[in-house]
């Protein structure tokens, strides 16, 4: 897979399949590789946890620090993706974008003797879109304005 990292422009299945000097044969090993979930991220990411409880101090409280951000895409049939604020917009104009929403937690490790610390990747999750208000009306509480019911 060192062709990832040659691969000029869009870092692209077709351009992977380009780097490698493959793009005259047969795609479908190449798309049925990426296709499928290759990695378990649970699993990795314990790992890295239960070294980190080795690196705290017994009593230390284990600090985490959540990155929520947006990672462009250009289609909508990915899962996940839907139109987002643009954080990098002017802020005077609102900007939308093609966008999946990610979560990153990094745990602060003590590092040296001055309070410095170092932060290291415990999860990353991909947060489902949450679900829009229904399609009925929503039933008032109590009376509306100027319906007629005071003095």
């Amino acid at each position: 897979m060192f062709c990832q990292v040659l691969s000029l422009g869009r870092h692209t299945l077709t351009g992977v399949i380009c780097a490698a000097g493959t793009q005259h044969q047969d795609w479908t090993a190449d798309y049925r590789l990426y296709s499928r979930r290759r990695v378990d991220a649970d699993a990795l990411f314990d790992g890295v946890r239960e070294e980190l409880e080795l690196l705290l101090p017994a009593q230390a409280p284990l600090v985490v620090a959540m990155d929520d951000s947006i990672h462009r895409k250009s289609g909508q049939k990915t899962p996940g993706v839907a139109w987002r604020v643009d954080p990098t917009g002017p802020k005077f104009q609102v900007n939308f974008v093609l966008a999946q929403r990610v979560l990153q937690l990094a745990a602060a490790v003590p590092f040296g003797n001055e309070g410095a610390a170092r932060s290291i990747p415990i999860d990353f999750v991909r947060p489902r879109h949450p679900s829009g208000p229904g399609s009925r009306p929503r039933r008032r509480i109590g009376r509306s304005i100027g319906s007629g019911g005071g003095r």
